[in-house]
């Protein structure tokens, strides 16, 4: 019982190293708080926890009409950095679980998801209702200052590498 417990706070605590990551899914989430509310958080959350299965069919990412679900799909998907901390860490992990039980995997997946979903609510809640504060100049700012620092942090990236 105890192993199991431990899965769950280990898949909370590494998915936290995950979500806490700036990038397209941070990015994303704040985009689409400021216009639908902080319901985006947990709606991009869905989308990134679909990301597998939707890999294939990404689509670009509307922001006159924004659908959360697609945004965490592509953010997700699109992300090289989601790919790599799957292939390295969340797979070993998963397979840590798997040496226990099928159950205690589970668990680790439940935990990082648990992770992800109440790190992205806090989130969009928090720019969601903070927009309220924002003048409209300042929101453009906002959101032209986030486009500017993930386009330096994906050069930065692909220099680095």
């Amino acid at each position: 019982m105890l192993e199991l417990l431990e899965m769950l706070a280990i898949g909370f605590t590494v998915g936290m190293t995950g979500a806490l990551v700036p990038g397209p899914m941070l990015f994303a989430t704040i985009d689409t708080s400021l216009k639908r509310g902080w319901q985006a958080g947990p709606e991009i959350f869905i989308g990134h926890a679909n990301a597998n299965s939707a890999a294939g069919s990404m689509h670009e990412h509307r922001s006159n009409n924004s659908n959360p679900i697609l945004a965490g799909i592509v953010a997700s998907a699109s992300n090289p950095y989601f790919w790599l901390w799957w292939l390295a860490a969340g797979s070993t992990l998963v397979l840590k679980g798997l040496e226990i039980s099928m159950l205690a995997a589970a668990l680790f997946v439940v935990g990082y998801w648990m992770a992800d979903r109440s790190y992205f609510t806090v989130v969009s809640t928090s720019f969601s209702r903070g927009k309220k504060l924002m003048s409209p100049k300042l929101y453009e700012r906002v959101l032209m200052s986030c486009g500017l620092f993930l386009a330096l942090f994906g050069s930065w990236f692909i220099v680095g590498t």
